[in-house]
């Protein structure tokens, strides 16, 4: 993918994640704008880039059965949060 095209989309991928933050924890908006994320860097940078790397290692995530909503949210937005911010370094590259 052409750099400008790349940048395009994943600026606009960074602007939408905002609207997500209040979403539920499995919400499928959620899981579409993460799958939409993962593509735009697969094809923008290739799939042995350390940029995919961190963007896979970023989706962990960790809580426990028990959890309240409100700490599922809070997970699923600290890993909004992370996933936005290698959306910028990919911009920044």
């Amino acid at each position: 993918m052409p750099p400008k095209k790349a940048i395009e989309i994943i600026t606009k991928l960074i602007d939408k994640a905002a609207s997500l933050q209040s979403e539920p924890f499995e919400s499928p908006k959620r899981s579409q704008w993460m799958d939409s994320a993962h593509g735009a860097l697969e094809r923008a940078f290739g799939t042995g880039n350390s940029i995919l790397d961190s963007f896979r290692a970023a989706q962990s995530l960790v809580f426990t059965a028990g959890d309240s909503d409100e700490n599922l949210l809070r997970i699923a937005n600290d890993n909004l949060a992370s996933t936005v911010a290698i959306l910028r370094s990919g911009v920044d590259r």
